[in-house]
Formats: C-alpha cells, structure tokens, sequence
C-alpha cells in the first residue's frame, strides 16, 4: 500500500520525480508519445471505453463522463487524467537529438492498450521512428 502512495506522491505536479523527468535534458534515445484527447472520441465509441468509467459514473451518459471532466475539472482536451496539452510538453523538445514523435488519437487514459484507436496510435508511432 505505501508504495501505492509513493507512486502517487511521485505524480504531484511539484514532485523532484516529475521535476527530474521534466528538467529538459536531451536523453538522446527516439521515443514517442501518445496523447489520448476523449473530445475526439465519437458518442458511441465513448459507451464501449468507458465500462471501467461507468461502474464509478454510471449516472453519466453516452459522453456525459467525458464532457464532464472536460467542464468541471480540465477546461481543455483530456485523457481523463492529465491535460492533452500536457502530455505534449516537452521542454526542448524541438532541440533534442531525437524530437519525440507526438501522436493524438481518440481515446481515454485506461483504453490506450486495449481500444482501436490506442492500439493504432503506437502503431504509427513505432512505424515512424
């Protein structure tokens, strides 16, 4: 459980974990990004992703959870837990030896491996490094 916590403690957004990810060096090695956006996610592929979503928001429809997140907690495209924007900030990112390549596909945060559009995204990305 405490490790649980720590994990969590390490994804505040002052944490020297995240400080030392985000600290701008250039690791020198390709790697890709995948951005999930759920205002890209059409009404009724936003019923099929959000079964794990409906147990704790059954009282939202269709894209009802989404949009909700996106009025009362984000203000701006999302995965569902982190900002889109976010996901794509890199400092430096255009400097480095390898700039990450950035993909943004329709999809929320816990169907990245196991929704179409997810699973497409890492397709793209790995066929163009």
């Amino acid at each position: 459980m405490d490790s649980m916590f720590h994990t969590l403690k390490q994804m505040n957004p002052d944490s020297d974990f995240l400080k030392q990810l985000n600290d701008g060096s250039d690791p020198g090695i390709p790697y890709s990004i995948i951005a999930g956006n759920t205002k890209l996610i059409p009404p009724a592929k936003a019923d099929a992703q959000a079964s794990i979503l409906q147990k704790v928001m059954a009282r939202f429809k269709s894209r009802g959870h989404y949009d909700a997140l996106d009025t009362l907690l984000f203000k701006e495209a999302n995965d569902i837990a982190v900002s889109t924007k976010s996901i794509k900030e890199i400092p430096g990112a255009a400097d480095r030896q390898f700039p990450p390549v950035i993909d943004i596909c329709a999809c929320d945060h816990i169907s990245y491996f196991g929704d179409p559009a997810g699973l497409n995204s890492m397709t793209i990305v790995m066929m163009e490094e």
